[in-house]
């Protein structure tokens, strides 16, 4: 069992956050990520914003050292109006290989790209927008152009009843194709009858061990020298 050493948006370990928008608070965290220097990027989407985390945060609880999408620290308003400082609704996040901050700004249904080295404290503004023609319009779409609420969750259907593989012997048995009832089935031909007089060599055996019985002499019959049976 794992224990946390560290808390985030929360004043203690034993404490559960949300609340009022502060530099140490935050409310419905939807997704984090590390940049190059070990910093921790939190999406704060009920308060609106992203928040910045130094590494190695001393102090309980650990203090942003940065926002996005907000003015200040205690502000929270959602985007509904956007421009390119605010947020509505954000739902995820990622760097690319120089630094650069993507964040899904869902309910303004858009991504906007943020260069972190170039931002202050509060209200960094980003460079670029996707899916929308200007940082002031959030239609939803679905062209090539547009976006409709990236990130959200959506309904997945049921996933399939697993069936369990048949025994062995049941999975052998249904390999082999049913004959049909027009199917010409042939059996092999038989082989003839083989008479147990027929055989020379097998009626002089038993010719002889009839003549060693001694009831022969009563029943009428006597053997001869090459043991066959003769009626006297």
């Amino acid at each position: 069992q794992f224990t946390a050493t560290r808390v985030y948006g929360a004043a203690d370990l034993v404490t559960a956050g949300g609340g009022a928008a502060s530099q140490t608070s935050i409310y419905g965290p939807a997704d984090l990520a590390l940049d190059k220097a070990g910093d921790l990027w939190v999406v704060d989407q009920g308060h609106n914003r992203v928040l910045e985390f130094p590494a190695g945060c001393i102090g309980s609880p650990c203090m942003a050292s940065r926002v996005i999408g907000q003015a200040s620290w205690t502000a929270d308003a959602a985007g509904t109006s956007p421009t390119a400082t605010s947020l509505d609704e954000p739902s995820g996040l990622a760097f690319d290989g120089g630094g650069g901050l993507y964040v899904m700004d869902t309910s303004a249904n858009r991504v906007l790209f943020f260069d972190t080295a170039t931002c202050g404290t509060f209200d960094c503004a980003a460079s670029r927008v996707y899916g929308q023609s200007s940082f002031t319009t959030n239609t939803a779409g679905t062209t090539a152009t547009t976006l409709s609420s990236p990130g959200a969750s959506t309904s997945l259907p049921p996933a399939p009843a697993l069936r369990a593989a048949p025994p062995e012997s049941m999975a052998t048995t249904a390999a082999i194709p049913a004959v049909s009832a027009t199917t010409t089935v042939r059996a092999s031909p038989a082989a003839p009858a083989r008479s147990t007089w027929g055989d020379p060599l097998r009626s002089r055996l038993t010719s002889a061990v009839t003549c060693m019985s001694s009831t022969l002499p009563t029943r009428g019959c006597s053997c001869t020298a090459r043991g066959e049976v003769r009626r006297v």
